[in-house]
Parts: structure tokens; sequence; C-alpha cells
């Protein structure tokens, strides 16, 4: 490193090269932790659906949606690089799709969720496009 920086040129592959090996490794290991440690909650209470997940932040994930303006929840599957499946809970809200859950790999678990949330808000279950089965 000491090389590289004293050098007049603009940093070189021997600067940036272990750089990206260690961003990497930091990725994985921040990935690693989260797909362990986390877990999702849904809590619907003072007239809102709020979503979190934790205790690793992780990007894009959570909501709080107000039930009133919750107008369909719906499965949609989800295929891997390697082609695993992956299902998540979507709430249509406003005519927009809002993802509600990260992923679950099994079907069952987010139907109950989609069909116990629906009977607590009183939302009568219908087709969505691009629902799982429809």
């Amino acid at each position: 490193y000491g090389i590289a920086f004293m050098s007049k040129d603009p940093p070189s592959m021997m600067l940036w090269f272990p750089l990206i090996h260690v961003a990497v490794g930091v990725g994985l290991s921040y990935h690693t932790l989260a797909l362990f440690l986390n877990r999702e909650t849904l809590i619907i209470a003072n007239g809102a659906l709020t979503c979190t997940v934790g205790p690793v932040p992780w990007l894009g994930s959570g909501c709080d949606l107000p039930t009133r303006d919750i107008q369909q929840l719906y499965v949609v599957e989800k295929r891997g690089n390697k082609g695993a499946l992956s299902y998540r809970l979507h709430a249509l809200v406003g005519g927009i799709a809002r993802p509600i859950t990260t992923g679950f790999a099994k079907l069952e678990v987010v139907r109950y969720l989609e069909q116990a949330i629906e009977d607590e808000l009183r939302i009568v279950d219908r087709a969505v496009q691009g629902e799982v089965g429809s």
C-alpha cells in the first residue's frame, strides 16, 4: 500500500485488488449474520400494519401501512439465482404492490399470514395478477 500511495500515478490494481476482496468479505459476513439473526415481525395495531426486520438492519425491508388503505394481500413467488424458491407477502395499496415480507421458504407459512391478516382486517380474498396460483 505504501508504494501504491507514494506513486504519482493514479491508484493501481495493487491498491484496488485487496480492497475489493475486503469489501466482498465484509458484505458476505453482514449478509450471513442477517440471515441467521434477523426475524420478521408483523404487527396490526392503531390502524396500521407495521413490518420490521431486525436486529441487523436490512435495506428495503419493513413497512408501515395504514390498514384502511390495504385493498388486498397476496403471495408472490420469487426464484433465486440457483432456482431456489421463496415466497413473499405483498399488499395492494392504491393499486400499487408493496412488499410486506422479505421471503419465506414455505408457501404454507405465507398463505397462513395472508389469511390471518385478511381475516383481521376483514378483507375479502380475491385473485390478483401475479399472485401464486393465479
